[in-house]
């Protein structure tokens, strides 16, 4: 079928240098899944990001304006909901949009210290459907918290089915990970 659509699936990391993938070189980490779905798509290799600061790069990324139009130049500050969203074009493309991980558009009192109002028990805010997502799960706090299995993305990985191998990966990779960091840091 020629003119079918693309399957889109958009990664977004932090802190993540383009070479630190099994696909771009880096033999010392182990990413197969990531090799796996950059082997059978589109990887961009000249890309930078607008903001060292994760959330207005995340902003910018869903609307397409720079942080300073948005407004949005730090962690603490949110994406108003009259902007519109990559998201929202998708969705309205009928395309199902959705993501699991950290979207850091807004801020939710059990995610950010001090900030926010509740988030639902799965994830979920209004605002996520607003910003044009069909099913989001936000996780709660940093990575380390998923493994709290009471908050939305401990729950999101039991209801698949995935929260022991993910919990068990993550405690194999805690002690490998600083050795990697130390050696990083005295390359530099």
């Amino acid at each position: 079928m020629p003119n079918a659509r693309p399957n889109i699936l958009l990664i977004v990391t932090d802190q993540h240098r383009h070479d630190f993938v099994g696909y771009r070189g880096a033999g010392w980490l182990r990413t197969p899944n990531m090799d796996r779905i950059a082997a059978g798509g589109l990887t961009f290799t000249r890309c930078y990001v607008n903001s060292p600061v994760c959330g207005p790069a995340r902003c910018a990324l869903a609307t397409g304006k720079q942080p300073h139009r948005l407004g949005r130049l730090t962690n603490s500050d949110v994406l108003p909901l009259s902007h519109r969203t990559l998201y929202q074009q998708l969705r309205d493309h009928n395309y199902w949009t959705g993501f699991v991980g950290k979207l850091d558009l807004a801020k939710y009192a059990n995610g950010f210290p001090g900030g926010g109002r509740a988030m639902r028990t799965d994830g979920a805010s209004p605002e996520h459907f607003v910003f044009g997502f069909c099913r989001p799960v936000e996780i709660d706090a940093s990575m380390d918290g998923a493994i709290d299995r009471n908050g939305p993305y401990g729950r999101h990985l039991e209801r698949m089915g995935l929260l022991e191998a993910w919990i068990a990966d993550r405690r194999s990779r805690i002690p490998r990970d600083a050795v990697v960091r130390r050696q990083q840091l005295q390359r530099h």
